[in-house]
C-alpha cells in the first residue's frame, strides 16, 4: 500500500513540476519534437551502423582480407568456393 502512494505521489508530482517548468504545450511539443528528431537521425543510424558492422578483430580481418584481394584485382570470392556454401557459414 505505501509502494502505491508512493508511486501515486511522485507522479503527480512530475506532472506539477512538468507544468510549472513548461506552461505552454507548444513549447513543451517544440523540444519533444527537436530532441525525438535528433535522435532519429544522427544517434539511431550512428547505432545500426555499429550493430550491423561490430568492431570486433574477426570481422576486421575479414574486411583486411576482402581490401587486400581487392587492391589485388582479385574478386570477393575465390576460385574454389561456392556462393552457396559462404552463405551457409
Amino acid at each position: 500500500m505505501a509502494k502505491y502512494l508512493i508511486c501515486r505521489t511522485l507522479v503527480v508530482l512530475f506532472l506539477t513540476v512538468t507544468s510549472y517548468l513548461f506552461p505552454s504545450v507548444n513549447l513543451f511539443l517544440v523540444l519533444c519534437g527537436s530532441l525525438f528528431g535528433t535522435l532519429i537521425t544522427i544517434i539511431v543510424p550512428v547505432c545500426l551502423y555499429n550493430r550491423a558492422f561490430p568492431s570486433d578483430p574477426k570481422y576486421l580481418a575479414m574486411d583486411l582480407k576482402a581490401n587486400a584481394n581487392n587492391a589485388n584485382g582479385h574478386d570477393e570470392l575465390d576460385d574454389t568456393e561456392e556462393p552457396l556454401l559462404l552463405l551457409r557459414k
